[in-house]
């Protein structure tokens, strides 16, 4: 998430001293993904990770839709 020391100081300050990695940001952000999709009837997200986050979305339900994507299908429920 951070890639220089620049960016590093900036999300510090911004979280009021706290790292940004292993802070939950990420899960909240793909939570509020998949709410909003799932309420426009989407049934998929598809991304195309950084070379170091791949292992996190597989961790989180995502598979390899081919070299550069990665594909996490969602249940959509059927509106009465």
């Amino acid at each position: 998430m951070v890639a220089t020391k620049n960016n590093r100081f900036f999300c510090d300050k911004l979280l009021n001293g706290v790292d940004c990695q292993h802070s939950g940001i990420g899960s909240a952000l793909l939570k509020a993904i998949e709410t909003f999709a799932l309420q426009e009837n989407v049934n998929s997200i598809i991304i195309r990770p950084s070379f170091g986050t791949a292992s996190w979305f597989l961790d989180r339900g995502f598979s390899y839709k081919d070299d550069f994507y990665m594909v996490k299908d969602l249940i959509v429920s059927e509106k009465k």
